[in-house]
């Protein structure tokens, strides 16, 4: 939502240059008991509020964890970053195996909200995860996510957050569509932040501000703020639409080719949609009003 070009943190002596996607994110918090599920029910345990600011530190296979808050030890939370990160290949692109990510991915986890702005930079005062990436030239020079938790103490961002950095991963820095890229973003929040979403676009419709089809795949600025209920919604709607059609995996197979041919080639490719005129009138028809299942790519 904010483009930030230089980032500065005070405990850790480094800076990056490059856009940086604030968002509000949740995790999923649901009954299943698959790997994936367990791993966001460990993420959106309360843990009890600390004022204290001490330093953990951790490093795993693709992770450097620095956490601040006590009550999240670096280890614990490099544990759940490579798990989530796992989920989320697996979920998206199946069977094919991650490379190990060089640089490793920077992950802060911060005590105060002043640290937190003052890391991400303005315009984060009311958000809870930032993603971070420099990429030159389709090689990636730097990753790096800031959190903070929640009122209760949980870590709830890194879900969101950690997609956009996998995404990014996965076509080397090439920007997909802003509705898309925030689209399966949104998968990976809880489903009481879903339905929110659903919620939003509910109201955008019966209110005329909804975006038309066409409006929203042609979006390349984030909207003004009046208008991320519509935006957020659309985006999340038409998301998990095509998500549930089939094989998850498909998604991205249609993100990649509709860069190179177009929407209506895409879609016909992968979906055996007859281009955008289809997916208008299947997606009016649609009421994707039930949270979408990261682990299981189908309606818990």
């Amino acid at each position: 939502m904010l483009a930030v070009t230089a980032i500065f943190l005070p405990e850790v002596n480094d800076v990056l240059t490059t856009i940086a996607f604030l968002l509000i994110t949740v995790v999923p918090t649901q009954t299943c008991r698959c790997n994936e599920c367990r791993v966001a029910a460990t993420e959106s345990a309360k843990r009890q509020p600390t004022n204290q600011s001490l330093l953990t530190k951790s490093q795993t296979q693709n992770f450097d964890v620095y956490s601040y808050n006590s009550s999240w030890p670096a280890m614990d939370v490099a544990k759940l970053a490579e798990e989530r990160r796992t989920a989320i290949y697996d979920h998206w692109r199946g069977s094919v195996a991650p490379d190990e990510w060089d640089p490793k991915c920077v992950l802060i986890l911060h005590l105060s909200r002043q640290s937190y702005i003052t890391a991400v930079g303005r315009g984060s005062e009311r958000t809870l995860g930032s993603s971070l990436l420099n990429v030159q030239q389709g090689v990636c020079r730097a990753r790096r996510i800031d959190l903070l938790t929640d009122s209760n103490n949980r870590m709830t961002s890194l879900g969101h957050e950690l997609t956009h950095v996998v995404i990014s991963d996965i076509f080397q820095g090439q920007h997909l569509p802003r509705w898309l890229d925030e689209g399966i973003a949104i998968l990976a929040d809880s489903h009481d932040k879903q339905l929110r979403h659903a919620d939003d676009w509910k109201q955008a419709n019966a209110q005329g501000t909804a975006y038309s089809l066409a409006r929203l795949v042609a979006t390349e600025a984030y909207p003004s703020p009046a208008q991320f209920p519509a935006f957020y919604g659309g985006s999340a709607s038409l998301t998990a639409l095509l998500a549930r059609r089939g094989d998850s995996t498909k998604l991205l197979k249609f993100a990649e080719l509709s860069q190179k041919l177009g929407y209506d080639k895409a879609l016909r490719n992968v979906y055996e949609i007859d281009g955008l005129v289809e997916l208008d009138r299947i997606w009016r028809m649609s009421e994707e009003n039930v949270a979408y299942s990261l682990a299981q790519g189908e309606e818990p």
